[in-house]
């Protein structure tokens, strides 16, 4: 494992910084008790008596970390660990106590004396209770250490998980969009290619136009309005060729939202909704008016367009429309509303309200820099009726 050197000096900075606010409550507590028990003692006695044991035990932390990093107490080794792990709390409870008799009252009687077994036991067991709960401390910080570290790892490890799953959602709508939306523009101009060569000719134009721009597209999750609008544009002269005077198509663009950001094919369900459930049903002309707008900070886009009415058709909702709702459900969770409504008798309207944006276009799915999004619980779904495109 590389451990950078700047990794090391914070860990260590940090470790200092823990022993150091310890010292710092038990100097206090020690000389008001000495106070309250009748043997007052210096100010700084207390100091170097308490800052003494606590860099002492924060010398040997790391090695106290390391191994009950390396010896956790856990199956299969259970009883193996525990041994190793009560053989280095003697260790550390008989370093810190000795070391501490050296630094703290030198010469005690226990080194002038000459030093026996006898005297390092009565020695280490006097204070046991100080060492070994050091000991204790400094295992519980690290075992607290490592379950944090690992819980964020987990975190971040669900997390992208999470976004792989809704990318490829995601993914999967849009690839549901581009051939429902390709077969029946073909299955138009097959039905024209007997009836009206010429006119099935310029769908074919038209068809390859709109391919191209396609291709162009490729994975781009989020597109410019101007080109999601001349999507639009040729599916609609493709239409406006088989339907001739039945089918009229009205512009109202506000300049300023050309250049915003919109996810790629959401708006051409729409119109293609508009087509086939309301130009289709009227005997006689019917209009299809695009609009869109920018107004408090959000992108509105509006399809309308004469026909029977929501109330007169079927309520079920279809691939284009199913697939329209759902990704903008997963794009922008709440920061969204779509509706399907009747205005008037004979007059239907699609409406998308999405946060207003003219940054930089991204990537499909998987080169999102925003990845939250992803990650975002998906809101609610729209209760207004929807037809199946």
């Amino acid at each position: 494992m590389r451990v950078s050197l700047s990794g090391g000096v914070k860990s260590a900075a940090f470790i200092i910084a823990l022993w150091t606010l310890y010292a710092v409550n038990q100097t206090i507590h020690s000389y008001y008790q000495f106070q309250l028990w009748g043997k007052p003692i210096p100010f700084w006695r207390a100091v170097w008596g308490e800052f003494s044991f606590a860099y002492l035990c924060a010398a040997f932390t790391p090695a106290v970390l390391y191994i009950g990093s390396r010896f956790r107490v856990a199956r299969p080794h259970v009883w193996r660990n525990l041994a190793v792990q009560c053989t280095a709390a003697v260790i550390f409870m008989s370093i810190v106590r000795l070391g501490w008799d050296l630094l703290y009252q030198p010469p005690k009687a226990f080194f002038s004396g000459g030093v026996t077994f006898q005297k390092a036991i009565f020695s280490i067991s006097a204070t046991y209770e100080a060492t070994l709960s050091a000991y204790l401390l400094i295992i519980l910080a690290g075992y607290a250490h490592d379950y944090q570290r690992r819980y964020r790892k987990e975190a971040v490890r669900a997390s992208r998980l999470q976004t792989e799953i809704v990318q490829a959602q995601l993914q999967a709508l849009k690839m549901q969009l581009q051939p429902h939306f390709l077969f029946n523009t073909l299955h138009t101009i097959s039905a024209l290619v007997q009836q009206s060569p010429a006119a099935a000719e310029r769908m074919i134009a038209r068809l390859s136009d709109l391919l191209r721009l396609t291709l162009d597209i490729g994975r781009m999750t989020e597109i410019r309005f101007e080109e999601e609008l001349r999507i639009c544009e040729l599916y609609l002269e493709i239409e406006q060729t088989r339907y001739e005077e039945r089918l009229n198509v009205r512009y109202d663009i506000d300049d300023a939202v050309r250049e915003a950001l919109v996810p790629s094919f959401i708006l051409q369900p729409l119109v293609e909704n508009a087509v086939v459930h309301g130009i289709s049903q009227n005997v006689g002309p019917g209009l299809v008016e695009i609009s869109a707008a920018q107004k408090n900070g959000e992108l509105i886009l509006k399809v309308r367009n004469t026909g029977p009415g929501l109330s007169r058709l079927s309520l079920r909702e279809g691939v284009g429309i199913g697939a329209t709702r759902s990704r903008l459900e997963f794009l922008y969770g709440q920061k969204q509303r779509f509706e399907l409504r009747d205005l008037t008798t004979g007059v239907v309207e699609a409406s998308i309200a999405l946060p207003f944006s003219t940054g930089s276009r991204r990537g499909d799915y998987g080169d999102d820099p925003s990845a939250d999004r992803g990650r975002r619980e998906v809101g609610a779904r729209a209760s207004a009726p929807a037809l199946g495109a």
